[in-house]
């Protein structure tokens, strides 16, 4: 079964939203870098598992990039879970069936983001579109041969539980089923995306 790589966590402010995160979880957030190619700027928790939390915001510095940018955070007004990575070892399967889903989501995007230390992550990905707000169908994440960036992290957190709803979950059987998935989407009045997570401060959910 896959295995999940990172969870989006766009928010309107990334250094408010990094103050309240490490209040409600009793953590350390640490700061990530920027996303030069798509106007955003990162922070990361560490969730165990190779898994981490990543805090997403739009860089008000980099005024080459405009909206509409990756990941829903030029829809949001609160901070939201708005995106799900999972590990890839197989991209282009991955990215046939994210292409047979929605035409959107199959195009294979070469990333990169500059850390503090001044050193270049790189990686291969199913480019996440702008839109919806929140997406149920994952993206798929190769990190080639740069370290994955829980390596760096202080591990003070472990992700529990995803929990995956929508109005019409029947949308997303056949390509969960193409990418071996394990999750379920369960029926609910509104899409969203929610985390159990164990913390120094007990288990927070975060939506």
């Amino acid at each position: 079964m896959r295995r999940i790589d990172h969870i989006a966590y766009a928010v309107p402010d990334l250094g408010k939203a990094s103050l309240l995160l490490a209040e409600l979880l009793g953590c350390e957030v640490i700061i990530g870098g920027r996303h030069l190619n798509n106007g955003t700027h990162n922070a990361l928790v560490n969730l165990g598992n190779d898994i981490y939390l990543e805090l997403l915001a739009i860089d008000l510095d980099n005024k080459d990039i405009k909206a509409p940018r990756w990941m829903g955070v030029d829809l949001i007004s609160k901070p939201r879970v708005t995106r799900w990575a999972i590990k890839s070892q197989e991209m282009h399967s991955d990215l046939s069936a994210l292409n047979k889903y929605n035409s959107e989501l199959g195009q294979s995007f070469e990333g990169s983001r500059k850390k503090q230390d001044g050193s270049l992550l790189k990686w291969q990905m199913a480019l996440p579109a702008p839109a919806p707000e929140i997406e149920i169908a994952p993206f798929a994440v190769n990190w080639k041969d740069s370290i994955h960036p829980t390596a760096s992290l202080p591990t003070e957190c472990e992700l529990l539980d995803i929990e995956l709803t929508h109005p019409s979950p029947e949308l997303f059987t056949t390509l969960f089923d193409d990418m071996n998935l394990e999750q379920k989407v369960s029926l609910g009045p509104e899409t969203q995306i929610k985390l159990k997570i164990s913390s120094p401060n007990g288990i927070v959910e975060l939506i």
